[in-house]
């Protein structure tokens, strides 16, 4: 009797509502094959304004260049509407156009939900203007409704993304102010709203896929190189029975700390939660440059000193690349999936100097002013597994 009605209270917890069911990630994967990525986001609108990428001095698709460094995964952004200027340009028929050419080539794709019409990063989560004014209840019916029915158009394109990030760089929450976020002074009643948004995420991408089984599911924070705050967010994720695939890290060293920070933190984290890790955001200068934007970890004269002694040269920058590639592949019980380098097609173009356009990024691609790739590609072909030839 005992066992009988153990069986129909499970059936019955289980069957509480569709999207709950649907809310269900994929069951970790053993063996996965080292995430070598790119976010290309980008790289579209470049090519559109004149950028080439070179071969062997010879115009060449990047995608194919990327294929031939060892890459195997791309990450798209999506905007909800965005202005079109400069490169906010990653709407949804944008999106799908490049992520058809990503597939193509034989790509995995990651596609990062932003859920505003602009940038979203711990700074700033803006609510979509079409989403201005609405209850809590009203936007989780919206960032179900809308991830589902992106998800929805990925899969009949024949496109479908193999994971989902639920928002950008969430440290401080989503749609803010109803899902905003502080360390500091948080209350439980915040955190829950925050947590019924990511639920709604993530039961819309199951639902878009259904009745195939859904993306494997990321939530992504800044915080590469901050064991406290990592610890706090994920802590309070977790004890809200959010159900995730992937924890995403962005590690760019003058904002997140040295790749000792680094290490400690994947090593807590894998041995805390026992899920895989992606450094889904790095960067470093192969050129000097000045670093104008804002950093609550270190200032950029401490992350000189403490941080980049590793020159801003092309060589400098491989060796970055290749000693954050050991780092992640020395994460305890192999959880350490593998890294994202963002924007490495985001070079310099007929456009380029336009006020929309932001210049800091020229400096830390993983091609040169003429569209040449640097030395570091290498570094990506020489992390796969059994890869011992030149690209």
């Amino acid at each position: 009797m005992r066992k009988l009605l153990a069986a129909i209270l499970v059936i019955v917890l289980s069957g509480v509502c569709t999207s709950e069911l649907h809310s269900e990630v994929n069951p970790s994967i053993e063996g996965h094959e080292f995430v070598n990525g790119a976010d290309v986001s980008v790289m579209q609108r470049l090519e559109e304004n004149g950028g080439v990428y070179r071969l062997g001095g010879k115009p060449t698709d990047p995608l194919q260049i990327f294929k031939l460094n060892g890459f195997n995964w791309m990450r798209l952004r999506l905007f909800h509407a965005p202005s079109g200027k400069g490169p906010e340009c990653n709407d949804l028929p944008y999106t799908l156009k490049l992520a058809k050419r990503i597939k193509a080539q034989g790509f995995r794709l990651l596609l990062d939900f932003h859920y505003s019409d602009t940038w979203a990063d711990p700074g700033k989560q803006s609510v979509p203007a079409a989403w201005e004014g609405l209850s809590h209840e009203q936007l989780q019916k919206k960032v179900h409704d809308y991830t589902r029915n992106v998800i929805r158009e990925f899969k009949k394109n024949g496109v479908m993304p193999d994971m989902v990030q639920i928002g950008n760089e969430v440290t401080n929450g989503i749609l803010w102010e109803d899902g905003h976020l502080s360390r500091e002074n948080t209350t439980p009643a915040q955190w829950n709203r925050f947590a019924n948004l990511i639920r709604a995420g993530i039961a819309g991408a199951a639902d878009g896929a259904a009745p195939q089984p859904g993306p494997e599911i990321m939530i992504h924070i800044d915080r590469g190189g901050d064991k406290g705050t990592s610890k706090w967010f994920y802590d309070n994720l977790i004890a809200r029975n959010i159900r995730f695939d992937v924890i995403g890290l962005s590690h760019y060293p003058w904002w997140q700390g040295s790749l000792e920070n680094l290490r400690e933190n994947l090593e807590y984290l894998a041995g805390a939660y026992k899920k895989d890790i992606i450094v889904v955001e790095t960067s470093f200068p192969w050129a000097p440059q000045q670093f104008t934007e804002g950093n609550d970890i270190l200032s950029f004269e401490d992350s000189v000193k403490r941080v980049l002694h590793y020159p801003a040269t092309p060589e400098g920058q491989a060796a970055y690349l290749r000693d954050m590639i050991q780092v992640i592949r020395n994460t305890p019980g192999g959880h350490g999936r593998g890294l994202f380098y963002w924007e490495p097609a985001w070079i310099k173009t007929a456009n380029w100097g336009a006020p929309e356009w932001s210049p800091d990024w020229e400096h830390r691609a993983l091609f040169d002013e003429n569209g040449n790739a640097l030395p570091a590609m290498k570094e990506f072909h020489a992390s796969r597994q059994g890869a011992d030839a030149e690209p």
